[in-house]
């Protein structure tokens, strides 16, 4: 009953700290988003343009992202085991 019990806490910690790892590696992403929102806000002369450009702003800042993800992703694919290799040094 204590061996599950310790089980059952260790899962739970474990649970929380991915969380807040997670949320730390969100920080710059938060940042980015936080800052382009901001751009798009300060160009916009009034509520209605700001509107208007709401859309088409996160829709192209979406789409930016994707790619830069994308290739990224698809770098760490090509190179999957080179990398590893230079990690363990």
């Amino acid at each position: 009953m204590v061996h599950l019990l310790n089980l059952q806490i260790n899962i739970l910690i474990l649970s929380i700290i991915k969380k807040l790892v997670l949320r730390f590696y969100m920080l710059p992403l938060h940042a980015a988003a936080h800052f382009n929102s901001f751009s798009i806000w300060a160009g916009a002369d009034n509520i209605v343009k700001f509107k208007l450009e709401k859309d088409a702003s996160r829709d192209y800042f979406s789409n930016e992202y994707n790619k830069l993800i994308t290739e990224s992703l698809d770098d760490f694919e090509a190179n999957f085991d080179t990398y590893r290799i230079d990690c363990k040094r």
